[in-house]
């Protein structure tokens, strides 16, 4: 550990969550930091503007990693990004996720059809704007029966429906 902490503080590492270090060369990006955050945290999730990021489907540039967490858990503390945690009941996160590999570790993503159920959802938090522009650009690799589904364990499938039949007719 001293190990680490001389390297850190030479400029060889850099410290990215409390006990872990990476070369200093290395970029942190979203998908990094997720596999860094679930090296500590395994079931935490990329989800909102990052999933949208994450599955091409937004002209956003996320300020900061968006990413859901069980209710009553700390997020870890990252050192190298901004992170935004959402407390999400533990039931929620273990359905429409995907996992995905990287050179760290695995990561968890939110599914496509998910990641919309979540915007319709925290619509007034993130912006409607950012809603409707991602069900524009995902129609056309949208599975409807899954994001209905999602949309109604989000219980939001009503706010949904209308947006929906404007996009399918």
């Amino acid at each position: 550990m001293r190990t680490k902490q001389r390297l850190s503080a030479s400029g060889e590492l850099l410290r990215v969550l409390p006990g872990q270090y990476v070369p200093i060369d290395v970029i942190p990006t979203e998908e990094r930091v997720m596999q860094w955050i679930n090296r500590v945290h395994p079931t935490a999730t990329m989800n909102l503007i990052s999933a949208l990021s994450f599955h091409r489907v937004t002209t956003q540039i996320p300020d900061y990693l968006s990413v859901a967490i069980p209710r009553g858990s700390r997020g870890p503390r990252v050192l190298c990004a901004p992170v935004l945690y959402w407390a999400t009941k533990p039931d929620l996160l273990a359905d429409g996720y995907e996992l995905h590999q990287g050179e760290y570790g695995a990561f968890r993503v939110t599914s496509l059809e998910r990641t919309l159920a979540d915007c319709c959802k925290y619509r007034n938090k993130i912006g409607m704007d950012v809603f409707l522009e991602a069900l524009r650009l995902s129609h056309a690799k949208l599975n409807i029966p899954e994001l209905c589904r999602q949309a109604e364990q989000l219980r939001v499938l009503s706010v949904l429906t209308p947006y929906l039949k404007s996009l399918l007719s």
